[in-house]
């Protein structure tokens, strides 16, 4: 966490604090402190921001595994399912699409995107 926001060197730097991602003062100065807030982190679970363009903060953090890191990117894509957005990849779950139809739904999805922003 603190290289990624403060160590200007770091490669995940511009991702994290060079685009203005920043860690409270209270977890800054004292590990005990973030300990305190967070607790220990449970086997298979790392930190993970709940709103991703938010700080690094209590109310903010939470341990999670991968699959809950996974759905909480900023690169995710959500459509709507029966007006409900979520996902791309939760609704090929739901929707029984097999996973190699899955990411060609995603590459498709992208393809438009990328269009869209051109």
């Amino acid at each position: 966490m603190k290289r990624r926001v403060l160590n200007i060197t770091c490669k995940d730097y511009p991702r994290y604090g060079g685009r203005g991602i920043t860690i409270c003062a209270r977890w800054q100065t004292s590990y005990e402190q973030f300990l305190a807030d967070m607790g220990p982190c449970p086997s298979g679970h790392s930190l993970d921001r709940i709103d991703v363009n938010g700080a690094y903060e209590p109310g903010n953090c939470r341990w999670a595994d991968s699959t809950i890191q996974n759905s909480n990117k900023r690169s995710n894509n959500y459509v709507l399912v029966d007006g409900e957005p979520m996902l791309a990849a939760e609704a090929a779950r739901r929707l029984g699409i097999r996973q190699l139809d899955a990411r060609r739904m995603q590459a498709r999805i992208d393809r438009i995107t990328t269009r869209r922003k051109a």
